[in-house]
Parts: C-alpha cells; structure tokens; sequence
C-alpha cells in the first residue's frame, strides 16, 4: 500500500468515513491551485516547494511540521529522516508529498467535521478547508482561480450562515 493510501485509510477508519474518492479529489484539487498539479513546484516569490507548496524556510517551516505530523501516521521511516535533512518537498516522490499534504491537513485541529464534509463531495467544505488549514485565503470567492477550480459560487446570506453552523471553527 502507498504512503499516500496509508494516511488516507488511517484517517478513513478514525473518521468512519464510507468513501475515499472525495478525498482524492480535494488533494488533486489543492495540488492544481498550489502548483498546477505538479507543473510549477518551485515558488519565485517564497520558500515554497512542492506539489503542495510547503514553505521551507522560516519560523513555524511548514514542510517540516508536515514531516512531524505525517510522522504520526507512518512512524519512523528512512525517508521523512532523509526529507527533514533535504528540507526540500521537491526530491520526495507525487505519493510522498500526498501523503504528507493529507496528514498535515488531518493533524490540524478542527478538520474532522471538515473532512466528514469533503468525504461526501461538499466543495465548499474543500475550498474551507484549504483556505483554513493550508494556504490562509481571506475570501476563497475573490480569487478566481480557487472558485474555479473547487467550482465554488457566491454563497447566500442563508448560506453562510449554514456554513457558519456547520464548521463552528471557521473563521
């Protein structure tokens, strides 16, 4: 089984989740917004690196509390030893960095009602969840491209105020 398939059967049987699809969509999706899918992995305007654009370099280094949280799910692997030593997203394998885009989102607190969500295909709980737990958008409805590509339109006062209700940790 691949790294990316353990940390997402991991969280599948914590969650008691019936359908793993969504959840491959939503990486898919946050690897398209982040670096094209995989064409653009280095970033010219941060230290970030990667399909999913960990940022390499500073306080609070991203890709290495990554490397910590995905730790959690697989243990002490010569790989993640060798990546913290690397720093570098980009010399680790497509299921490699899923698998620790997956468990850093899952190891965040207040993803569980958001995973629950994405599991059953709520795009807005995806374009949530990645604003919240991995690239801080202010309005995911401003930026185009992320409307786009999580297919998101202008929600209506009745729901935001749903959202609101649903994802008590939103912002």
């Amino acid at each position: 089984m691949s790294d990316y398939n353990k940390v997402k059967s991991s969280i599948v049987d914590e969650l008691n989740l019936k359908d793993t699809k969504n959840i491959d969509v939503f990486t898919n999706k946050v690897a398209e917004i982040e670096s094209s899918g995989g064409k653009n992995t280095t970033s010219k305007l941060s230290s970030a690196k990667g399909i999913f654009q960990f940022l390499t370099k500073g306080e609070g280094n991203a890709f290495q509390t990554g490397l910590n949280r995905l730790e959690r799910h697989l243990g002490k692997v010569e790989w993640i030893k060798k990546a913290r030593e690397d720093n570098d997203p980009n010399l680790l394998s497509k299921d490699q960095q899923k698998a620790l885009f997956l468990a850093n989102i899952y190891q965040q607190k207040g993803t569980n009602e958001y995973l629950k969500k994405i599991a059953e295909g709520n795009s807005l709980a995806m374009a949530e969840a990645y604003s919240k737990f991995h690239h801080t958008v202010e309005n995911i409805y401003k930026d185009p491209r992320i409307s786009k590509i999580f297919n998101l339109q202008p929600p209506t006062k009745d729901q935001i105020a749903k959202t609101a209700n649903t994802f008590s940790e939103a912002v």
